[in-house]
């Protein structure tokens, strides 16, 4: 299902009087475009919400397989020390509220239904002794299955461990740009992988040059990293530090690329004045709005294209399985929804280059279909862009 919504339209270019509605159509190769829908005509008004609509689409087997792995890590600590608990319970509710807000978002790309998930800044068992970098099921393997597997492992953590009075995130952070750099290594150039780190604190870091220089290390990884603050401490050097992008430097050391993103959980959760699930919607869509376009930059700046679709026309008559894109996304002021799925049909795969095309022509229309593809929707139903 997918539905879009209007809003603040210019009365130079719409004036009152006048309907509006919106088409959603195919490219196919040679750039001509058939239509797959037309939404009904509503009265010009302030803000315009047309009706939901389904589509079908070939199974994108044709664009590039790009598996997503995504990883948590939660912070524990408190810069406060331990506190009565209605306090306790309120960072509780606030960050099951996260992993589930944003996890939930990650479980439509997720084949494997599995999370790494990690624990920072606490005193961990038996020994209790200060920890930046642990499971956090407290076990030897950090892998969770399902968002309720990492939700489980976090309350059960957070009744056995004590709370530092700040956290380190330089460790986790280099430690999944690692992975992310050895899986992409070893795994098929048609098939690349993309990680997102999602890291829920209260905002109590004590290195942040570490910090910095780890998130240095990771723009140039297949990674993207997402701070989501909750709570009502002051969360101004972590947001200073998503919001950095590629002005972040440290001894002449450059970032190759902006990775990072900031979300403030509690003011999103001020701002809206909906239910809890349109609340989580907007929390999971503030935390991941970029996500499309950073995995694009590093693809596109690796070198990393879709692959040529096969003609199997004449060797192959069979119907490929359909398949539903669902969305609830809407779209924004200009037009586009910050995770857009509305267009997958777009999506453009390259057809075989005839042998007078040079191989320059062959890398334009590979980038032509990438950019395509991704200017609609990057993370389709099946995590391929």
């Amino acid at each position: 299902m997918v539905q879009f919504e209007g809003k603040n339209f210019l009365k130079k270019t719409i004036p009152d009087a006048a309907v509006v509605f919106f088409e959603v159509s195919r490219i196919e190769q040679d750039d001509e475009k058939i239509l797959l829908y037309k939404s009904e005509q509503l009265k010009q008004s302030s803000r315009i919400t047309w009706k939901g609509f389904t589509l079908g689409c070939q199974a994108p087997e044709d664009a590039t397989r790009t598996t997503l792995n995504f990883a948590f890590a939660i912070d524990f600590s408190d810069a406060e020390g331990l506190q009565d608990e209605e306090s306790q319970n309120h960072f509780v509710d606030s960050t099951e509220f996260a992993i589930r807000s944003i996890g939930e978002t990650f479980a439509d790309y997720n084949r494997t239904n599995t999370y790494t998930a990690y624990g920072i800044g606490a005193r961990i068992p038996p020994q209790y002794r200060e920890s930046h970098e642990f499971c956090l099921n407290l076990d030897t393997d950090p892998t969770c299955t399902g968002i309720e597997g990492v939700v489980t492992a976090f309350r059960n953590t957070f009744m056995h461990t004590q709370p530092c009075t700040s956290a380190h995130f330089a460790h986790v952070i280099y430690h999944i740009a690692k992975n992310a750099q050895i899986a992409l290594s070893r795994t098929d150039a048609s098939k690349p992988q993309y990680y997102i780190l999602n890291i829920i604190t209260r905002g109590a870091i004590d290195d942040v040059k570490e910090t910095v220089q780890a998130a240095i290390f990771a723009s140039k990884a297949p990674i993207s990293i997402v701070f989501t603050g909750i709570g009502d401490r002051n969360l101004d050097e972590i947001e200073r530090l998503g919001v950095g992008g590629k002005r972040l430097t440290y001894h002449g050391r450059k970032s190759d690329r902006d990775n990072l993103q900031f979300v403030n959980m509690t003011k999103v959760l001020l701002e809206s004045d909906g239910s809890a699930e349109e609340s989580k919607f907007t929390l999971s869509e503030r935390a991941l709005y970029q996500i499309p376009r950073q995995l694009t930059s590093y693809f596109t700046k690796n070198g990393i294209f879709p692959v040529e679709k096969q003609d199997t026309a004449t060797t192959d008559n069979t119907l490929r399985p359909m398949a539903v894109f669902r969305s609830s996304s809407i779209v924004s002021d200009d037009g586009h929804g910050s995770l857009d799925k509305s267009s997958p049909e777009e999506t453009e795969t390259v057809a075989p280059s005839s042998a007078k095309d040079s191989s320059e022509q062959a890398r334009r229309r590979q980038h032509k279909a990438l950019s395509r593809g991704m200017r609609s929707m990057t993370l389709v139903d099946d995590r391929r862009y």
